[in-house]
């Protein structure tokens, strides 16, 4: 059960939605694994495992529910922190620690394309380019 007062950092319940976007990415990726698996064809057009083709159809609909699945959680678990922020269960505290996390996010992003794009121009000075 959530607990709130004006001297501690609020912390939520439990949630459910990491749990049913995990069996979306699972749905979603074994989609994928059996679309490709069913629907190998050779340059002719042939199938190259014809024993595997009926995985292509259930495969495709797997992708697509695994996708409507994260999709649909990732609306809602937004949502329920949205609605956590504006009936005011968020204090100083949280706003602050929101701010620095995504400060100290974007520091690390441009720091990890500097160093990345500096290796590229490193590179293509060696080959001459």
């Amino acid at each position: 059960m959530a607990s709130h007062s004006e001297n501690h950092y609020f912390v939520p319940h439990g949630s459910i939605y990491p749990a049913l976007i995990s069996v979306g990415l699972l749905s979603m990726a074994s989609g994928f694994v059996f679309n490709v698996t069913g629907s190998d064809t050779r340059l002719d057009g042939s199938i190259k495992n014809p024993a595997l083709s009926y995985l292509a159809t259930p495969g495709k609909y797997m992708m697509y529910l695994g996708l409507a699945i994260i999709l649909t959680m990732m609306f809602k678990w937004l949502s329920a922190v949205v609605t956590e922020s504006l009936t005011g269960q968020y204090k100083k505290w949280e706003d602050k620690s929101f701010r620095i996390g995504m400060i100290v996010f974007i520091c690390s992003e441009v720091a990890f394309f500097c160093g990345f794009l500096w290796r590229v121009v490193l590179y293509a000075r060696a080959i001459g380019a």
